[in-house]
């Protein structure tokens, strides 16, 4: 198969993907926020949550971090590094990533109701769906997987993983959203990114043009190896953070809460993982 049948078939397979991620993300609405059946299950993983004032005041402190400014900041950064890579059109699309999945939820949560049913301990009509702080960490972490090289792209989604859990699992341990607004937030950021990266695949050009220095790439590749160990060492330091002073032992949580909390890594490591397989060895705008 040429390369440019294999460039097209990637495309092809990344506009399926996002369109699947639209079709979900709006039967996860109909079901989780538009019948009573689904806005108990959403309502039982938020009640089962720890009220552990340490581990409460550490998660305000966590999602206090994910701010407008600090998205402003991590995009710009991301930029830079494309075009640091000589990758100008890489460097729009992750501008394109983030500014339209952050906006899409913006507008849908405007958007979309949330009706109220008559069940007990269910009160809430605020719209929230979907989630956007945990946007903005899908968002920063799926840039982040088609900023890099492909060489690295597995440990850098691992690290993007865990950030994007970390920030779902605070916002449902806060009691800010519930995991069918998590796992909306990361549906509206695959479909952008599967969109984005469809656009930027393109045929490779001949290696005369492509490789660049050998120097080069493996000081790049490393800078961005420690960049990733730096990150996942900041997850850890904050986790620890976090539990330091709660009594463990005495912290109770529900099976629902568990379920919850499982239910958005999994599906943090889902919208990691399709985008990488998809990409396959593919470097973007090369």
């Amino acid at each position: 198969m040429t390369t440019t049948r294999v460039a097209v078939s990637r495309r092809n397979s990344l506009v399926v993907i996002s369109v699947t991620c639209c079709v979900l993300l709006a039967a996860l609405y109909l079901v989780a926020v538009q019948t009573s059946f689904g806005q108990r299950i959403d309502e039982a993983a938020l009640s089962g949550r720890t009220r552990d004032s340490a581990v409460q005041q550490a998660v305000s402190r966590a999602l206090d971090t994910v701010s407008l400014t600090s998205l402003v900041v991590a995009t710009a950064a991301l930029v830079l590094f494309a075009l640091f890579r000589n990758r100008p059109r890489l460097a729009v699309g992750i501008a394109a990533l983030v500014a339209g999945a952050n906006l899409t939820t913006q507008i849908l949560k405007d958007a979309l109701d949330r009706p109220h049913f008559e069940i007990p301990g269910v009160n809430s009509t605020v719209a929230s769906f979907p989630s956007g702080h945990s946007t903005v960490a899908m968002s920063l972490a799926l840039a982040l997987v088609i900023a890099v090289p492909p060489r690295v792209r597995v440990p850098v989604g691992i690290a993007g993983v865990a950030y994007a859990v970390v920030v779902g699992a605070a916002t449902l341990t806060g009691a800010w959203h519930r995991p069918s607004d998590v796992l909306g937030a990361y549906l509206v950021t695959l479909a952008w990114a599967a969109a984005v990266c469809a656009w930027l695949i393109v045929p490779r050009r001949s290696r005369a043009l492509t490789v660049r220095s050998e120097g080069g790439a493996r000081l790049l590749e490393g800078v961005v190896i420690a960049v990733t160990i730096l990150v996942v060492a900041a997850a850890i330091a904050l986790g620890v953070d976090v539990l330091r002073d709660a009594e463990l032992g005495h912290i109770e949580v529900g099976r629902a809460y568990v379920v919850g909390i499982l239910t958005i890594t999994v599906g943090a490591a889902a919208a990691v993982g399709v985008l990488i397989t998809a990409l396959a060895s593919n470097d973007l705008n090369a």
